[in-house]
């Protein structure tokens, strides 16, 4: 029992399982990567968030400050600008994690935009999936900012009303920005913050370790499963290395050469390997070698028969009526050459065979099996002879075999005959009828004398001596005494 295609076959089928298992190792480990990249860009999100806020603080300070001592409105405006972009009143200009404002103040960049959709700096930290205890100590940072620019705004305000001597006003309200109490605000915005950096890079730091650590499991399984795959690759290919009996490419050539009908050299099959493809291809290359040799003398012997019959030879495709080969009696026949005969069918040579006529002829022949018809055919120099074309089919290759005699002087031969024939019936019909005018004149004249022997009393006897017939009358007869018969 030969086990070498079942054995190739298993290990072929764990093969593919075990690339399959393979792939799915790796679809999960890059998974678990990304997973990593997601758990970081959580990590510097959740830290642009607080420096935002932190940022924010430092900045409406930087404003508020600013603007007390040089009164410019701008920065009155930009500190206001810098409240209503944090709570959502207006849109968060792109790259705003980026050094802004003091770009913004230096005129390398435009004052933000005015209109159009804006988000809480609270809605984006909501969004950023922060864990409970870090939005607390970010909303208890936002409150206190908030608180924070309750002070700011009296300053401003401050400085605003300060009516007939400004100078004073000013300094008091530089006095309110720069004094322990503020300090102490700001430090109760920078304290929540401290925090919550504690507590967000506490869990985003385990977030991203943990995700590694999957990361480096699947990586290790990964790694697993390609170390099985190469080592199940390499056992298949020596099992299909056995199973073909050689290379690939040596066994795809000897199979091209089979397919292209090279049976003339000998696979050269190593010991031992007879039961493998190129045994199996060695031994099919030499039956297919002997099955040439009997198609060839077949050929030949079709050949040398189609040769020496005087009979003209069609081989035609049954649906159609085309020629597809004849032989060298078909062409003196017809007078027309063999690329002239291949480009017809037989209706092009049949005068009178209708597309009807010739279904009518096929379902005849392929009920019986055979035909044998008379008909009328075109040859070169536009002359028409008589044939006969007997058909038989083949239902392999639904194919017409027809053989075709000419049988022009057969005919004129049987035309000739029956005008002989008609003209002979017409002869012996006139000496028939003149035989038989004789023949009542004689049996008038025989009767006339008859009755005058009869009526004389006279003897009277004749003997045709030429005959020895003897004739006498009665009157001769009673003479003697004998009875008439006599």
């Amino acid at each position: 029992m030969n086990l070498k295609p079942h054995r190739f076959s298993l290990q072929l089928a764990f093969t593919i399982l075990l690339l399959a298992a393979l792939v799915v190792a790796f679809v999960a480990y890059t998974r678990a990567e990304k997973a990593i990249d997601r758990a970081n860009e959580q990590r510097i999100l959740s830290q642009l968030l607080a420096d935002e806020l932190r940022q924010s603080s430092d900045d409406l300070t930087r404003m508020v400050r600013t603007y007390v001592v040089t009164g410019d409105p701008r920065y009155r405006q930009y500190y206001q600008d810098i409240l209503d972009i944090r709570d959502g009143r207006k849109p968060r200009p792109e790259h705003y994690q980026n050094i802004y404002w003091d770009r913004v103040i230096a005129d390398q960049l435009p004052p933000p935009a005015t209109s159009g959709p804006g988000v809480p700096l609270l809605d984006l930290m909501r969004q950023a999936e922060f864990g409970a205890a870090e939005f607390h100590k970010l909303a208890e940072a936002k409150a206190n900012s908030d608180q924070l620019t309750a002070t700011e705004f009296a300053a401003m305000q401050q400085v605003e009303t300060a009516g007939q001597d400004p100078e004073a006003a000013r300094a008091k309200a530089r006095q309110r920005l720069h004094d322990a109490p503020y300090h102490q605000a700001k430090a109760g915005i920078m304290q929540p913050l401290f925090e919550f950096n504690e507590l967000m890079n506490q869990r985003t730091l385990a977030a991203v370790q943990a995700a590694e650590r999957h990361a480096l499991r699947l990586r290790g399984i990964f790694i697993l499963f390609a170390l099985s795959a190469l080592l199940m690759l390499w056992r298949t290919y020596r099992v299909l290395r056995e199973t073909l009996g050689g290379a690939v490419d040596d066994v795809h050539a000897r199979i091209v050469r089979l397919g292209q009908g090279d049976f003339s050299s000998t696979t050269p099959v190593a010991p031992g390997r007879d039961n493998s493809v190129v045994g199996w291809l060695a031994e099919t290359q030499r039956r297919l070698k002997q099955l040439e040799q009997v198609r060839q003398a077949a050929a030949d012997r079709y050949a040398s028969m189609l040769a020496a019959t005087k009979d003209a030879f069609w081989l035609v495709d049954a649906p159609s009526g085309r020629l597809l080969d004849v032989n060298a009696a078909a062409m003196q026949m017809s007078g027309f050459s063999r690329d002239a005969l291949l480009s017809m069918s037989m209706q092009d040579l049949e005068v009178g065979l209708t597309t009807d006529a010739y279904a009518e002829h096929l379902t005849q022949v392929l009920t019986e099996g055979w035909g044998l018809f008379e008909s009328r055919q075109r040859i070169s120099a536009g002359r028409i002879i008589d044939v006969e074309i007997s058909v038989t089919f083949d239902p392999p290759s639904r194919t017409l075999v027809a053989f075709i005699r000419d049988i022009t002087e057969r005919k004129r031969m049987e035309q000739a005959l029956l005008t002989f024939n008609a003209e002979l019936e017409e002869r012996v019909a006139r000496r028939t009828e003149e035989l038989s005018a004789t023949t009542s004149a004689l049996m008038l004249t025989e009767e006339r004398l008859r009755l005058a022997m009869d009526a004389t009393h006279d003897g009277l006897w004749d003997w045709n001596l030429a005959t020895d017939e003897y004739f006498t009358n009665e009157a001769y007869c009673s003479m003697l005494g004998y009875a008439a018969a006599f």
